[in-house]
C-alpha cells in the first residue's frame, strides 16, 4: 500500500485552533488553484460567472425554487454557504447569516415574451457582477415564460468548474 494522499483542501476552524469544541468559530477552506486563477484573472469585461438556464414547462413558484436551492445546493455543498476571503480561501457562514432569499431575484418578462425577449433578458442578467459580500451565486426566476418558468443560476467559476456545473444541473433537475 502506498503513502496516504494529502487532502486537496485544508480546513481549519478557530475552535480547533483554540482546542475548544463547544464554541465553533468560522471554518476556512483553502481554494484550489483554478478557483484562485478565476478570481485573479477576472475583469469587468471578462467575468468568470457561468450561467445555467433551466426552462420549465409548468410554472415554478418562488417558494418552491427557494426550497429546492436550500435542500439541493446549500445543504450539500459548503461553497454555496461560504464567502471568498481574499483570493485564497473560503469562509463558511454560520446558518444565522445565510439567507437563501438574498440569492434569489425575480425578473418579469413582457407578456407573451418571445424567445428573443428571453435571450435579451438573459444577456442583460448574465453581464452583471455578483455581490462579493456573500456566497458567489444567485438564482433569477423569470416566472412567466410561455406556459412555464425559466430559472437562471449564476455561480462564479471559482465555485464550480465545468464538471461541477453538470452536477449542479443534476441537483436542480428531477431528471
Amino acid at each position: 500500500m502506498g503513502p496516504k494522499r494529502k487532502p486537496r483542501h485544508k480546513r481549519t476552524s478557530a475552535a480547533k485552533d483554540r482546542g475548544t469544541a463547544c464554541d465553533a468559530g468560522p471554518t476556512y477552506t483553502k481554494m484550489d488553484f483554478m478557483g484562485r486563477a478565476t478570481l485573479i484573472t477576472e475583469s469587468s469585461t471578462n467575468r468568470s460567472i457561468p450561467g445555467i438556464v433551466l426552462i420549465f414547462d409548468t410554472p415554478l413558484p418562488l417558494h418552491e425554487l427557494q426550497a429546492i436551492l436550500e435542500d439541493r445546493l446549500i445543504k450539500s455543498n459548503i461553497k454555496y454557504r461560504s464567502v471568498v476571503e481574499g483570493s485564497e480561501s473560503w469562509r463558511e457562514l454560520p446558518p444565522s447569516q445565510l439567507r437563501v432569499a438574498n440569492h434569489i431575484q425575480v425578473h418579469e418578462l413582457p407578456e407573451n415574451a418571445t424567445y428573443s425577449d428571453l435571450s435579451f433578458a438573459l444577456g442583460a442578467l448574465t453581464s452583471r457582477p455578483l455581490p462579493t459580500d456573500r456566497p458567489l451565486w444567485e438564482a433569477i426566476l423569470l416566472p412567466r415564460y410561455r406556459t412555464g418558468s425559466v430559472v437562471l443560476v449564476r455561480q462564479h467559476h471559482c465555485l464550480a468548474d465545468g464538471a461541477s456545473i453538470v452536477l449542479t444541473i443534476r441537483a436542480l433537475s428531477d431528471a
